[in-house]
């Protein structure tokens, strides 16, 4: 999807352009290797556009390998963006190929000054796209969509919008923190002002080496582009330039599909439990802790197969965003998410346990003698608690004009929280009891564990002679029971 609006972008473009007279420019390595260059050069070569159609790696990496349209409806029928036809999408990029036929860009990879995650002075990487013959136009600003394999960099391939060098405009395209040289680092993936000043500090820096190059444009108004992550970013370094010290002529801003709005990009992850792009939900988490400084532990928040292999799968910049999908397998946000990551509305966290001296298994463990269950609360997000309460009679009462229990403790491991199911203020809380006799209950709560309530009722028995529990919320609300018994396993569906 991101390509064919990229595509849209510089069809604009290409309606109001002109074309230019023929004047050579100079070899620039040498100027970029000064002491004293803004923009140090460290790669310069010359591209023939009329052979990107063979590049068989760059048409790929641009979405035109021959893949069926993505199907982005999940079992609850929500929908998302879907890629255009490979065919049509082939045909709009051939016409651009044939539209730049003859042309050849000048391409210079180069490092420049800015400021990192800590605000300590650093050094970047980007690309400026040159038109090897004819004045330069305008500047074009431009800012990258979502990436995640390192060889996606701007500095490292030949962007699309360079074709835009046909009309006579010279691209300017940073790597970011976390790609070209700084691939090592954590890229801080949304956070705007930080990128935004990283994307201007390279404009600032190229600027006055194409002066001293005698390549200055004929206009002083420029171009900012971008999409996806690209168009949130290309809006924050239009604030940016509204609010620096060094003034800048905007000509016109092409902004498309960012996420602008960052809570807004979260709540949507979690409400609609669906990401068209999974890969960008643990690179948002990841970007946000490090680039905020976030005092957040991402193991809670993550599935645990995922931050396993964030540093393999993500960090290592060895994968691309559409293999790091596929690695993840599911669109659905809490198959990539714990509870607690799909739980963005508090900073509660709830602990219920067993408590006394009474064992479960004992003959003399009854109703009236039975297991205490306690529940312990926090609202810090665990740094202090308050007291334990005992709610071992509510529990216990729950079930007393059905199927009584003489003993019972809630399972081991997590309290599920749903995604679906909302009273006032939280996600209802779902949790599996053994008991005994006659097995398996299911509790929940509509107010963080403080009152419980009997999932199906008091006589409702999910699992006879079940043991050691588990229960989850399926993709259409509905909550599924795993339960231990001899032998193997008893799975049963509340409906």
């Amino acid at each position: 999807m991101k390509h064919n609006i990229i595509i849209l972008q510089l069809l604009l473009l290409l309606l109001t352009g002109c074309h230019n007279s023929d004047v050579q420019y100079v070899d620039f390595t040498d100027l970029g290797m000064a002491e004293n260059a803004t923009f140090r050069v460290t790669a310069q070569k010359t591209t023939d556009l009329s052979e990107l159609s063979n590049d068989a790696e760059w048409l790929a990496l641009w979405g035109m390998a021959d893949t069926p349209a993505m199907d982005t409806a999940n079992a609850a029928g929500i929908t998302g963006p879907q890629r255009a036809s490979s065919t049509t999408l082939a045909g709009i990029m051939q016409e651009l190929l044939d539209f730049s036929k003859s042309t050849k860009a000048i391409e210079l990879s180069g490092l420049y000054k800015s400021i990192d995650v800590d605000g300590q002075p650093t050094i970047l990487s980007g690309k400026v796209i040159l038109p090897a013959k004819g004045p330069i136009k305008r500047y074009i600003l431009v800012s990258h969509y979502t990436i995640a394999s390192n060889k996606e960099a701007p500095s490292n391939i030949f962007s699309l919008e360079g074709l835009l060098v046909k009309l006579g405009y010279a691209l300017i395209i940073p790597d970011y923190i976390g790609y070209g040289v700084t691939a090592d680092k954590v890229h801080p993936y949304l956070v705007m002002e930080l990128t935004a000043t990283n994307v201007l500090d390279m404009y600032y820096a190229v600027v006055p080496f194409l002066e001293k190059a005698g390549c200055a444009p004929e206009h002083d108004d420029i171009y900012l582009m971008g999409y996806s992550q690209g168009g949130a970013t290309t809006m924050a370094v239009q604030h940016a330039i509204e609010h620096h010290d060094k003034p800048i002529k905007i000509r016109r801003v092409f902004a498309g599909g960012g996420p602008y709005d960052i809570k807004y990009t979260y709540d949507q992850f979690v409400e609609t439990n669906w990401a068209s792009y999974p890969c960008a939900v643990p690179i948002m988490m990841q970007g946000m802790v490090v680039g905020n400084k976030l005092d957040l532990d991402m193991s809670k928040m993550m599935q645990p197969f995922i931050y396993e292999n964030l540093d393999a799968w993500v960090n290592s910049k060895l994968y691309t965003a559409g293999q790091i999908n596929t690695l993840l397998g599911s669109h659905v946000t809490s198959d990539l998410l714990t509870e607690i990551g799909m739980d963005r509305t508090s900073k509660e966290v709830l602990i219920i346990a067993v408590a006394g001296c009474t064992v479960y298994g004992n003959g003399n463990t009854t109703r009236q003698n039975p297991n205490l269950i306690a529940t312990i609360h926090s609202t810090d997000n665990g740094e202090t608690w308050e007291k334990p309460v005992n709610v071992t009679e509510q529990i216990y009462s729950l079930f007393d004009s059905g199927n009584p229990m003489q003993a019972a403790f809630v399972g081991g491991g997590k309290i599920f929280q749903s995604r679906i199911v909302k009273k006032d203020k939280y996600y209802r809380l779902y949790a599996a009891m053994c008991a005994r006799p006659n097995g398996n209950r299911v509790i929940y709560s509509d107010d963080f564990g403080r009152t419980w309530h009997a999932l199906g009722g008091a006589s409702a028995l999910p699992a006879p002679g079940g043991d050691e529990p588990k229960c989850e919320e399926m993709p259409d609300g509905r909550v599924i029971l795993s339960s231990r018994v001899g032998g193997g396993r008893i799975y049963n569906i509340y409906t």
